[in-house]
C-alpha cells in the first residue's frame, strides 16, 4: 500500500519552500483553475491526532476540485474513466454528494469509475488528514471508512499493519464507539513496537478514552515521540 509509505516513512528535509501558481485544466468542462504547489517542502517529524503528517508547505492545494463541476482530481483520469465519469456525474448519486467533503466525493468516484480499494482507503485517509473539519463529523463518510479499513488492515505489510490499526482506533474514538477503539488498539499493540510514534500514539488514544472532547484528543493536536 503506497499510502503507508507516509505514515512510516522517514522525515525529510529540503530546501526553503516556495509556493508556486499551477493552472490545470479540468477534463470534463474544460475550465482552467489556479492551484497552489511547492517546489520543495520539509516534513516534520511529528504528527497529528488524525495522523496527518506535518510539514513546512500545508499551503499547498489537497485534492484540487474543478470550480464548475465539483469534479475532485484525485487522479490522472483515462479516457475510459471520462467516459463512465461523464455519465456519472449527471446521476442523482453525484449531485447529492457534492455538498459533501471533496474527499468523499472521491471516494464514491473512484468506487463507480475504478473500485480500487488501497485507492479508495487512501482517498478516505487523507480526508480525515486534510479535512478534518467536513469528515470527522460525517456519519456517512466514517461507515465508508470503517468499510474499507478492514481490507486496508488485511492488505498492509506487517510492518505498517500496527499504523493503520491505530489510526482506525482514533476515528473509532472520535466516533464514539470505543468498543470498537479499544479493539483496534489492542491490535495495534500486538506488533510490540516499543520505540518512535506509534507508542506515543497508542498511549494518546487511550488517555483520551475517558475525555474524547479534550483538546489533546483533537484530529489537529501534535503528537511527539516519547
Amino acid at each position: 500500500m503506497a499510502i503507508l509509505a507516509a505514515i512510516v516513512g522517514v522525515p525529510t528535509f529540503t530546501a526553503a519552500e516556495n509556493p508556486v501558481s499551477v493552472q490545470i485544466t479540468c477534463p470534463i468542462g474544460g475550465q482552467v483553475f489556479e492551484v497552489i504547489e511547492t517546489d520543495s517542502c520539509t516534513t516534520y517529524p511529528v504528527r497529528l491526532m488524525s495522523f496527518a503528517p506535518t510539514s513546512s508547505c500545508d499551503f499547498i492545494t489537497r485534492l484540487p476540485q474543478c470550480p464548475g463541476n465539483f469534479l475532485p482530481m484525485y487522479k490522472d483520469f483515462s479516457e475510459a474513466d471520462l467516459a463512465l465519469l461523464r455519465d456519472y456525474m449527471v446521476t442523482e448519486s453525484y449531485d447529492s454528494s457534492v455538498d459533501l467533503s471533496r474527499f468523499y466525493l472521491a471516494y464514491i468516484i473512484e468506487k463507480y469509475i475504478g473500485n480500487d480499494p488501497s485507492l479508495a482507503f487512501s482517498i478516505l485517509m487523507d480526508g480525515y488528514w486534510f479535512d478534518p473539519l467536513n469528515t470527522f463529523a460525517d456519519e456517512i463518510y466514517a461507515q465508508a471508512f470503517f468499510y474499507e479499513a478492514l481490507g486496508a488492515t488485511r492488505r498492509a505489510q506487517a510492518n505498517d499493519r500496527p499504523f493503520v490499526q491505530a489510526m482506525i482506533a482514533y476515528v473509532y474514538l472520535k466516533s464514539g464507539q470505543l468498543e470498537q477503539a479499544q479493539e483496534f488498539l489492542n491490535l495495534s499493540k500486538v506488533a510490540g513496537i516499543s520505540d518512535g510514534l506509534l507508542p506515543s500514539y497508542i498511549a494518546r488514544i487511550e488517555a483520551c478514552m475517558a475525555v474524547p472532547d479534550s483538546a489533546d484528543c483533537a484530529p489537529d493536536a501534535p503528537i511527539y515521540q516519547q
